[in-house]
């Protein structure tokens, strides 16, 4: 267990880092794009590659991460994290703040 710990502080010692120099070590083959971290890289290149692993088990729409399908799993779910004046609920931020931004009550 000690090794697995010296693994992972070594590991979060080297992203932090990269994240303080500013340094993009990972780069797209694609289209050249350059990313700090690895996991940001691999999520970029599914946009390329039309991959979306994470399916909705409800309504079978696919997306890319395994958030953006938690995020959409609430239209269905109706869980609403996201008020405003106990009147107003959306389940996503993005929902939220487009409503706001209408200026529509």
């Amino acid at each position: 267990e000690e090794e697995a710990d010296i693994t992972e502080f070594i590991f979060n010692l080297l992203t932090h880092n990269t994240i303080d120099t500013g340094e993009k070590p990972f780069s797209c083959s694609i289209c050249k794009t350059t990313f700090k971290l690895k996991t940001s890289l691999v999520l970029h290149t599914r946009t390329h590659s039309g991959v979306k692993p994470f399916s909705c088990s409800v309504c079978k729409v696919a997306f890319l991460t395994k958030y953006t399908l938690l995020q959409h799993m609430r239209t269905h779910t109706e869980e609403k994290l996201f008020s405003w004046d106990q009147k107003f609920a959306w389940a996503s931020a993005a929902k939220a703040r487009q409503h706001i931004t209408s200026g529509k009550e």
